[in-house]
C-alpha cells in the first residue's frame, strides 16, 4: 500500500537520523524537503529539495521558510529533527554556548511548526507533525542541565499543539530515543554509549517509530512513543 504522506520537510537532514529517514523515504518515492547548515551539499536525487538554513540563527527562520511556503505548497508532513549535544555543568557553558544550544533543540522546532501549521491546515487530508525528542526530556540527568531543559520543552509543546491541532486534522507526535549508537551525536560530548549494544538504542527502531506515525491509518496517533535501553552504562572518553 502506498504510504500516507507525500511530501514531508525533515530537518538535521545532513546526519543521523534525519538522513537516515530521508534516504528511506526516498526510496519509496516521497518527496522530501531537506532544512540544515549543509543541505545542498549533502546528496542529490530528483525528489529531494535542500535547503540551507543556519537553525541557530532563529531571526532568519521565518524569511527563509515563505521561500520554502511558496514553492512547497503541497506539504503534508514535518519531521522536526534538528538537535545537537551539551552537558556538563551549568557554569561551565558561556552565555552565547546555551543559547544557541535552545536556539536549535527548542525554538527551532517551534518556529518551524508555527511556520508551517497554516501550510498543513490547508490540505484537504489528514497531515502529521513527528518532533524528535529524547528518553532526557522525562528525566534529567547529570550535567544534562541545558539539553534537558530543552528536551522538557519539546513534551509541553507537543502536549499543547495536540490538543490546539486535533480539529485541523493533524496527527502530532514525539519520539523519545535514549542514548542512539552509531551517530556523530556524541562527537564533541565527553561520553558515548558502552560497547555492549544493549546499552543503545538501534538506529532502526527510532526509523521505524517514525514510519510507523507517519503511517498511522484514520484516527490513530501514535502520540508519544518512548524508546529505552535495557542497560544504561556509559562510555567515557580520555
Amino acid at each position: 500500500m502506498p504510504m500516507m504522506v507525500k511530501k514531508i520537510l525533515i530537518t538535521g537532514v545532513s546526519s543521523g537520523i534525519g538522513y537516515a529517514v530521508c534516504q528511506k523515504l526516498l526510496k519509496k518515492g516521497i518527496q522530501v524537503i531537506g532544512v540544515c547548515r549543509r543541505a545542498t551539499s549533502s546528496f542529490s536525487h530528483k525528489n529531494y529539495y535542500p535547503y540551507n538554513i543556519d537553525l541557530s540563527q532563529p531571526i532568519k527562520i521565518d524569511e527563509k521558510f515563505k521561500t520554502i511556503i511558496k514553492t512547497h505548497r503541497d506539504i503534508d508532513s514535518i519531521l522536526s529533527n534538528a538537535g545537537v549535544a551539551m552537558f556538563g555543568n551549568l557554569e561551565q557553558h558561556s552565555s552565547d554556548q546555551i543559547i544557541e544550544n535552545i536556539n536549535i533543540n527548542l525554538l527551532s522546532h517551534i518556529l518551524v511548526i508555527k511556520n508551517l501549521l497554516p501550510t498543513l491546515k490547508q490540505q484537504k487530508t489528514t497531515t502529521k507533525i513527528i518532533v524528535i525528542g529524547s528518553y532526557a526530556g522525562l528525566q534529567g540527568g547529570r550535567q544534562g542541565g541545558i539539553y534537558c531543559s530543552a528536551k522538557f520543552a519539546l513534551q509541553g509543546l507537543v502536549e499543547s499543539l495536540q490538543i490546539d491541532c486535533a480539529s485541523s486534522n493533524i496527527k502530532i507526535s514525539i519520539i523519545n530515543p535514549a542514548i542512539i549508537k552509531g551517530t556523530n551525536f556524541y562527537d564533541d560530548t565527553y561520553f558515548e554509549p558502552a560497547d555492549d549494544i544493549l546499552n543503545s538504542v538501534d538506529m532502526d527502531d527510532v526509523i521505524n517509530s517514525i514510519m510507523l506515525c507517519l503511517d498511522a491509518k484514520n484516527g490513530s496517533v501514535f502520540a508519544k512513543i518512548n524508546i529505552s535501553v535495557l542497560k544504561k552504562s556509559l562510555k567515557f572518553k580520555k
